[in-house]
């Protein structure tokens, strides 16, 4: 498992969605990558993941292909400044 930044989790979200891969399929690597780097983030960085991962668990819980975009944009801004990560 890749050790992810806000920046890297960013892009590699950003790819997912643009291979319109399955809100099973990036809630499952949501939660993936949260057990694998959760003492690196801060809460916010990890509840983002951990609403991400919900997604694997009904249709209830999926975020759209344009709001998962908002959250990558998110991401990238915020992460340039280093607001998500725990340092």
């Amino acid at each position: 498992m890749i050790i992810f930044n806000t920046t890297t989790f960013a892009k590699a979200l950003k790819n997912k969605i643009n291979k319109r891969e399955s809100a099973l399929n990036i809630g499952n690597w949501a939660y993936e990558v949260l057990l694998c780097n959760e003492e690196e983030m801060n809460n916010e960085f990890k509840n983002i993941l951990n609403d991400l991962s919900f997604m694997s668990s009904g249709k209830e819980f999926e975020y759209s292909y344009d709001e998962l975009n908002a959250i990558v944009n998110k991401l990238l801004k915020n992460g340039n400044k280093n607001e998500f990560n725990k340092t």
